[in-house]
């Protein structure tokens, strides 16, 4: 049978200016699509990137597929039903099978749209393929269950061992047209493409925001450091790939493993670029330096707040306190590596002057570039049954859970919260603080003026600074 995967999440990375200047290409299909091919599976992986939906449609349906893997988030879900459908339109029989953060916190939404055939819920290569067998084997696939997982027995997830999988099944033409537009090393004009890349899958926490247990359970698996330095080498010396991002949820939850990891990026000789994103509880100066010397050049860390009563209902099992984050911008900052703020505003605690006194704290910290969006209660988080049942939604039209426009009752009224990603990054951009720590950073690492034109460049035309 011939498979093709299908990212109908490729508008996620612009919809809107303050959250995303990145298109990366799509991980999770390239591990399911290596792994269907090592079974004998006809698979192609097809990302929509720069293409309409009508030229996304004909580019599908010219590989004549028999099965569709379609992935989704929850604000793209609405994309992938209309790609379904239009598909099943010219090829009636094409089954349509559908996987990602969305459907896995709420499966039984098959039953509500014919475009879904079958959902595959969390790690999606072991159940999609047993799926294929199922469906090839089947004399009636209407009586196949329509919904599979990698789920043992309901509640914990299957023991797989990431490195039984092959490598992701890259291609050059996806490799090539992945930029990363935020301030980073090498800047977007020397990118020769961007590969995304995992140490790790999964995250122990569980933050009251976050979705990730519907896909991992909780759960970590670490590969196998050697196996993922040689495929950095593999793709660099295929694609001559220059830049790296560890898409890990936390790449840092072992010191242990960090370590050994940069150790062999070092040993290897590797003169390469890595970017990835870190939590501030497993951090010291013994990990930064490490990752410093081999070839890390940029730390995103996920800050969401600058208020501590905040941090401990939202990140209940990090310990954060406003004082630890400080400590631990400086340390990064002070060892030479680009940090990225995240931050969530729209709290429904949250007030005017909460905001104003983030706006005041906010340009005091070490922060190189920063990310402004709105807390969204995801299908699957903590939040979304709470604020439903408190009725804090605005909305649950999903097509607007963008992290990008407000969906939650706070006492801000909802238009001017909405100008906050403005206010806020503006004055963080434009102030006396910030002027003074990058041309500090200039001063010291030459080879980033570059990245710092390229950067405020992209924010003056995108409309972000004014």
């Amino acid at each position: 049978m011939k498979v093709v995967l299908v990212d109908a999440n490729s508008n996620v990375w612009k919809a809107g200016k303050y959250c995303r200047y990145s298109q990366l290409e799509p991980l999770g299909l390239e591990y399911i699509g290596s792994y269907l091919k090592s079974r004998g599976i006809n698979v192609a992986v097809i990302p929509q990137q720069d293409l309409s939906d009508d030229e996304f449609v004909k580019k599908i349906v010219l590989h004549k597929p028999d099965i569709i893997g379609l992935s989704s988030v929850t604000c793209t879900f609405n994309k992938a039903l209309k790609i379904s459908a239009e598909v099943k339109k010219i090829l009636p029989s094409v089954i349509c099978v559908f996987g990602g953060y969305h459907v896995s916190a709420l499966p039984e939404v098959y039953k509500d749209h014919k475009e879904i055939d079958f959902i595959v819920i969390g790690e999606g290569e072991k159940p999609f393929f047993r799926l294929i067998e199922s469906i090839e084997h089947s004399e009636n696939i209407r009586k196949l269950p329509k919904i599979v997982s990698n789920l043992a027995d309901n509640t914990q997830r299957s023991s797989t061992n990431i490195d039984e999988f092959p490598w992701p099944l890259r291609e050059r033409e996806i490799l090539e047209n992945c930029r990363i537009y935020s301030l980073i090393y090498p800047p977007p004009s020397k990118q020769k493409g961007v590969a995304s890349i995992i140490f790790s899958r999964g995250c122990p926490y569980n933050c009251i925001f976050c979705a990730s247990p519907y896909i991992w359970g909780g759960k970590v698996k670490f590969r196998n450091p050697e196996d993922v330095v040689n495929e950095i080498i593999s793709i660099k010396n295929e694609y001559d790939i220059n830049l790296f991002f560890f898409a890990d949820c936390t790449f840092n939850l072992s010191k242990k493993r960090i370590i050994n990891l940069c150790n062999y990026l070092i040993n290897r000789k590797i003169s390469l670029n890595f970017y990835c994103m870190c939590s501030l509880s497993h951090i010291d100066e013994e990990i930064l330096l490490k990752m410093k010397q081999a070839g890390f050049r940029k730390i995103a860390y996920g800050i969401e707040s600058l208020n501590n009563s905040t941090l401990k209902r939202i990140k209940p099992f990090h310990n954060q306190t406003l004082r630890k984050v400080k400590n631990i911008l400086q340390l990064t900052y002070d060892i030479g590596i680009l940090i990225r703020g995240f931050f969530m505003i729209g709290y429904p605690w949250e007030t005017e002057e909460d905001l104003k006194q983030m706006v005041r704290i906010l340009k005091t910290l070490p922060l190189d570039d920063i990310r402004i969006s709105f807390l969204t209660p995801f299908p699957g988080t903590q939040i979304y049954e709470e604020f439903k049942k408190e009725r804090l939604l605005l909305t649950e039209d999903f097509s607007k859970y963008t992290t990008e426009e407000p969906v939650v009752k706070t006492p801000i009224p909802v238009e001017k919260l909405k100008e906050y990603p403005k206010i806020i990054t503006r004055e963080f951009y434009l102030s006396r603080e910030y002027e003074q720590r990058m041309k500090e950073r200039i001063k010291r690492f030459p080879y980033l003026k570059q990245s710092y034109d390229e950067f405020f460049k992209f924010l003056y035309e995108q409309g972000i600074l004014e």
